[in-house]
């Protein structure tokens, strides 16, 4: 998909924390789209190719989980 080209041609990754939660924690039921999205997404977190910097403030105060996750690829 484009979307894993786009993953595997960048440098740096950014995630909102909202989607970042919920597509890592397991057991948690996923529309078959979304579903696909995050098996894909949450392995190549998981590689080791990936480190993840510090997160930014939330961009939204009342919503802790509307921090941007910055995630850079290892050399």
């Amino acid at each position: 998909t484009l979307a894993q080209t786009w993953l595997q041609e960048s440098d740096y990754i950014l995630i909102e924390g909202r989607f970042l939660l919920r597509y890592l924690s397991a057991g948690e039921e996923l529309p078959p789209g979304e579903a696909f999205y995050a098996d894909w997404l949450a392995q190549a977190l998981r590689s080791g190719r990936y480190q993840e910097l510090e997160p930014t403030s939330p961009t939204q105060p009342c919503r802790l989980d509307s921090r941007i996750h910055i995630f850079r690829r290892m050399p």
